[in-house]
């Protein structure tokens, strides 16, 4: 007999009958049978899925720790090899000292290597930024064989220029030159270029420069050299004697 019968059968033998008669535990024995295992079977429900859940949460964490636990092996694995790895490089590839001689020729190697870029710099920038004297005297000569009546009326204008007769660009930039210096210590510059019409007229140009007290540029002499069927010396500026 369960808990709940038997109290209800002490209840009933403690209260007095009514008109007479017992109390009859038939039906309230009925109610007990019928409503408790309901109530039961409910609260047995509720905590099997309370288990259930909480069985959930627990293996949910388990394989949470279970997954961290696994990277930190995999990172302390790593971290190991590479201890290893060094370790292995350090006592096996050790560092060689360099020699006296060798850091001597190191030496020699990279101040071999500024002079040479000393070098190609100062060449850019002389040709460049700092006009060489063959060229002034170029210009100069240039400027004045063009203001010549002579010269116009036998080469025509306008007149060009140019450094040797070739098909070489940088031969016919480069301007044939030579430097002397007298007894007074005066450096006089000889140069020699060629000059076209537009009519193909052609003469070779020969000065003889130098710089006085005031820097400015004298002439020693200037003559042109035409060809054609009629060769001609024209004389701009004579010899000095």
């Amino acid at each position: 007999m369960s808990g709940a019968r038997l109290a209800f059968r002490l209840l009933a033998a403690s209260v007095p009958s009514t008109a007479g008669k017992a109390v009859s535990e038939t039906p309230c024995i009925h109610v007990i049978d019928t409503f408790f295992p309901s109530v039961l079977q409910r609260q047995a429900n509720s905590i099997s899925k309370q288990a259930r859940g909480l069985h959930t949460t627990v293996a949910q964490q388990q394989a949470t720790a279970g997954a961290q636990q696994q990277q930190q092996g995999k990172e302390k694995g790593l971290a190991a090899q590479e201890e290893q790895f060094d370790e292995i490089t350090d006592k096996h590839i050790p560092v060689r000292p360099v020699g006296a001689v060798e850091a001597t020729s190191y030496t020699v190697v990279i101040v071999g290597g500024l002079a040479v870029a000393a070098a190609v710099l100062w060449t850019a920038t002389n040709e460049l930024l700092i006009q060489p004297t063959e060229y002034t005297c170029f210009n100069l000569a240039l400027e004045k064989i063009k203001d010549d009546p002579r010269v116009m009326v036998r080469l025509g204008t306008p007149i060009s220029a140019y450094g040797q007769e070739s098909r070489s660009r940088a031969a016919r930039q480069r301007i044939p030159h030579r430097a002397s210096t007298d007894a007074q210590g005066v450096e006089h510059h000889q140069i020699q270029f060629h000059a076209r019409g537009p009519s193909g007229e052609h003469a070779v140009v020969n000065a003889s420069m130098w710089q006085d007290s005031s820097k400015q540029w004298q002439y020693d002499l200037l003559f042109l050299d035409f060809g054609g069927p009629v060769q001609q010396r024209v004389y701009l500026v004579g010899p000095r004697h």
